[in-house]
């Protein structure tokens, strides 16, 4: 089977099981130029799926800084919303461009539209990586955990490297997909996921009780070991040198270890936030990954986060967010009537 035929009939079973697209819906693709040669290989697909779409390139010009008016007007035209973005070799653009991105999620979320956010998505990703997964089934699987998921107050996190680390959830906490991304979402009009998808997570907004004027997602304590990679570090962890957090009451971070000074930058990211808006970072997710065809290591947390045998936890701030991912976890929750479960054992899941 070509290259082209098994991205193009994946990118097409991604459109049907994961946005649930039907033909007639109006699709917008945008993408940067770094994202052109991509975009070609699907233009046969796209143009024989019978989804009315347009394609738009959002520029050459990076790292981008804001929302255009042309690209938020067409957003407002479409029922779906793809975003192609391409960093290869470009670490700077990733991080610098969190701004950019955070305020297009927010800007999408805002209306009754669901959007698949693919920043680092590449042909090797699509043709051998995490999109040959069964789109279908991983759909499945992710309704289960939801429904495991529902009750529950309290999770344990531990792993072989070290994690030990416990979280407590307020009733409004419910956890998420992006195994199926159709709005709205838990607090917005709009829903957005990941491309690749495949994963599950809890997090909250701003409707969370506050802690210091801010709204704390997760309240949480222990140790995080990451031991696989971090978000927007193109490089994989040294196990004999992860990275470690110790997190304090309330998901307060209390310190942030590593002798590896490519992971060090994120704890100047951390000061940096905190001298802008004196916010101290803070735990802000738990998610799991489902994708049995998601590859670690490829310096991309986007599809590593995606991997089955493996969770994340992100931490930042008021406009940070970096993931740390754990290799096989065991993950015990606790439901309202007190009873414990463990849902996940060694990295396998305990529900099928």
């Amino acid at each position: 089977m070509s290259t082209e035929f098994r991205v193009q009939a994946k990118f097409l079973e991604a459109c049907r099981h994961n946005l649930r697209l039907v033909p007639g819906q109006r699709l917008l693709i945008f993408h940067d130029s770094s994202s052109e040669s991509l975009l070609n290989l699907l233009r046969p697909a796209i143009n024989k799926s019978g989804y009315a779409a347009e394609i738009f390139n959002i520029g050459p010009k990076r790292p981008y800084k804001s929302v255009s008016t042309e690209l938020s007007r067409k957003i407002s035209k479409h029922e779906a919303i793809i975003g192609f973005f391409n960093y290869d070799g470009h670490d700077d653009w990733n991080r610098s461009e969190l701004s950019f991105r955070m305020e297009l999620i927010d800007f999408i979320q805002s209306r009754p539209t669901r959007y698949a956010h693919a920043p680092g998505a590449s042909l090797d990703m699509l043709s051998n990586g995490s999109f040959q997964c069964d789109f279908k089934k991983m759909a499945a699987s992710a309704n289960r955990l939801l429904t495991a998921f529902q009750g529950i107050r309290a999770i344990h996190v531990t792993a072989p490297a070290g994690t030990d680390f416990n979280l407590e959830l307020d009733p409004e906490m419910q956890f998420e997909t992006d195994a199926i991304i159709v709005p709205p979402g838990l607090h917005t009009p709009g829903k957005m996921g990941n491309w690749p998808p495949g994963e599950v997570w809890v997090e909250s907004f701003s409707n969370v009780p506050n802690v210091g004027g801010v709204p704390v997602r997760i309240r949480s304590r222990g140790r995080i070991v990451c031991d696989l990679c971090v978000g927007g570090i193109l490089a994989k962890v040294d196990p004999a040198r992860p990275v470690v957090i110790d997190v304090g009451e309330d998901g307060w971070l209390e310190q942030y270890t590593s002798t590896d000074e490519r992971f060090g930058r994120i704890k100047q990211d951390y000061d940096a936030d905190r001298a802008k808006w004196n916010v101290q970072p803070y735990t802000q997710e738990l998610g799991i990954g489902l994708n049995d065809k998601a590859r670690v290591g490829t310096g991309n947390l986007l599809e590593d986060e995606k991997a089955k045998k493996t969770c994340h936890v992100a931490v930042g701030s008021y406009r940070t967010h970096t993931d740390f991912l754990i290799e096989e976890p065991t993950i015990d929750v606790t439901y309202d009537n007190q009873k414990t479960v463990t849902v996940m054992k060694s990295g396998e899941l305990q529900l099928d």
